[in-house]
């Protein structure tokens, strides 16, 4: 069911999958697109990520790392070193942006992720941060991305202006 404009009401159990912003592009609950979409913005460290988008890439993340070292327990050191140093840093950065995206997504600098240094109370700050829930409104950072890829709920967000 549709309001007439072709969005889709809030009761409809239809997503809203017509859009021109490849983030606004409907997400399945574990879908590969989740994995997928960190990876091609492999260093983009501006916009949000919802908190969906990002816990569920890192969880592919570290099911990728747990089989890649299961594997490597089967082939000689030297080329498990080798691949390692290759799988590593190529998830690496996409993890710190991907975390970068979801402190913006609660209207907070990704300067914060360095509080990770300080042992245990600033991983455990780290993670409250990680884990809250993002801001239902445009911020500073850009437009909410659960918003943006369901526009029947922006309706129901009151504007302010």
């Amino acid at each position: 069911m549709t309001d007439g404009t072709g969005v889709p009401l809030v009761g409809d159990s239809a997503p809203a999958r017509a859009c021109n912003n490849e983030d606004q592009v409907f997400e399945s609950d574990f879908g590969l697109d989740l994995f997928v979409r960190p990876l091609r913005k492999y260093a983009v460290f501006r916009g949000r990520s919802s908190r969906k988008q990002h816990w569920v890439f890192m969880l592919y993340c570290s099911a990728l790392t747990t089989a890649t070292g299961r594997a490597l327990g089967w082939v000689p050191y030297e080329l498990a070193y080798a691949i390692d140093l290759v799988i590593s840093p190529a998830i690496l950065v996409p993890m710190i942006s991907s975390a970068v995206r979801r402190l913006h997504d609660t209207n907070r600098s990704g300067k914060r992720l360095l509080l990770n240094l300080v042992p245990v109370v600033g991983q455990l700050l780290v993670l409250y941060y990680l884990v809250s829930r993002g801001d239902k409104e445009d911020n500073e950072y850009g437009p909410s991305p659960v918003l943006a890829r369901r526009p029947a709920l922006k309706r129901l967000v009151p504007n302010e202006h």
